[in-house]
């Protein structure tokens, strides 16, 4: 018979599987499907584990949270509010006229070396004509400070503080004094003092001085005086002096 029995087959079929698993490529090959199937299993293991542990792990993550919510809130600190307070800037920020300020910000700062290039070249210019009209910036600067120094000091601080004490008090110092004043006035009317008067008199009185400063001083002698003496206007004053001269002696 030149067929093969089955025996024969499974016979020959096991010598080949034992020549295959004698080949050391085929040895390493098995070895490191183990090892893989241990690491598999391993991490089978821990995702096992972690599955389990999950729903504790999230409502120990979801109590830190409510705490944490909790002390924000004692501290006056509502992330309800401040939620809604990004999600309010956020909407103002994706509008289209913020989008259209904000690229005109970026383009503003591209140019800006070249604005801060151009501001200085202005300043030095005008410093410049300012040192050719006699204008020292230097100093004007440094006078500034010290001003500035100056006015910043305590004692300065303390003066500006009394001041507006002072003014604060002004309406009842100033009404103190007319009070003061109007009591003046009432003594002076009560003892036979007119007021009106007695302005018109030195109203007079410094209108004469004041021509009379004008006019270019004579010497006279006795006749001279005794002709002086016959203007009218002379012996109108020379009249009121003798009337002065008698109510005073009287009062004295």
């Amino acid at each position: 018979m030149g067929a093969n029995s089955p025996k024969d087959n499974v016979g020959g079929d096991g010598s080949a599987l034992q020549e295959r698993l004698a080949d050391p490529h085929v040895q390493d090959g098995l070895a490191r499907i183990l090892d893989r199937i241990d690491t598999l299993e391993a991490a089978i293991e821990r995702l096992s584990v972690a599955l389990n542990q999950g729903p504790g792990m999230i409502a120990m993550a979801t109590d830190m949270v409510d705490e944490q919510i909790r002390q924000a809130a004692q501290r006056g600190v509502y992330f309800d509010d401040r939620l809604q307070n990004t999600l309010h800037l956020l909407e103002k920020l994706t509008q289209d006229a913020t989008v259209q300020q904000l690229e005109g910000l970026l383009e503003l700062a591209q140019r800006a070396p070249g604005l801060m290039a151009m501001t200085a070249d202005m300043a030095d210019d005008m410093a410049r004509q300012a040192a050719q009209r006699g204008i020292n910036l230097d100093d004007r600067l440094h006078n500034a400070l010290h001003a500035l120094e100056c006015l910043t000091s305590d004692a300065t601080i303390e003066q500006l503080d009394t001041l507006l004490a002072l003014a604060e008090r002004g309406p009842g110092m100033a009404a103190m004094v007319a009070d003061m004043f109007d009591e003046m006035m009432a003594k002076v009317q009560a003892e036979g003092v007119d007021p009106q008067e007695l302005g018109q008199m030195l109203k007079t009185t410094t209108a004469a001085l004041s021509k009379a400063k004008k006019m270019p001083p004579k010497k006279i002698g006795l006749f001279g005086l005794m002709g002086a003496l016959k203007d009218p206007d002379r012996q109108k004053a020379l009249g009121f002096l003798m009337n002065f001269l008698k109510a005073l002696g009287k009062s004295i």
